[in-house]
């Protein structure tokens, strides 16, 4: 249904996945092994869901009620790239027009 709408969510997808290695943590602290590759799966699970939603948007119209969900999840384990590929998304969801929910 939304071609545009599917570019932008597997590019915000693609852009906060490679930056899935980069482990947020307080400054003097220091990640270890396991709690790093934890925070790389978490990061690269919730890719896997945008980029459902991103394929889904081809065949169905998507919320941004849908999408929130997942934004904050990223935002929850500060994974969340935001920057342009989010400016496309919600554009995106504007040009759908209502409901945007």
């Amino acid at each position: 249904m939304d071609e545009e709408l599917s570019v932008a969510i597997s590019a915000l997808a693609q852009e906060c996945r490679s930056g899935a290695g980069i482990i947020p943590t307080p400054v003097g602290v220091f990640a270890d092994r396991n709690y790093a590759q934890a925070h790389f799966d978490h990061v690269n699970e919730i890719c896997d869901r945008l980029q459902v939603l991103a394929n889904q948007a081809l065949e169905r119209r998507v919320t941004q009620a849908e999408f929130i969900v997942e934004q904050a999840r990223l935002e929850a384990i500060n994974a969340f790239s935001g920057g342009q590929s989010y400016a496309s998304v919600q554009s995106a969801f504007a040009r759908q027009g209502p409901p945007w929910v």
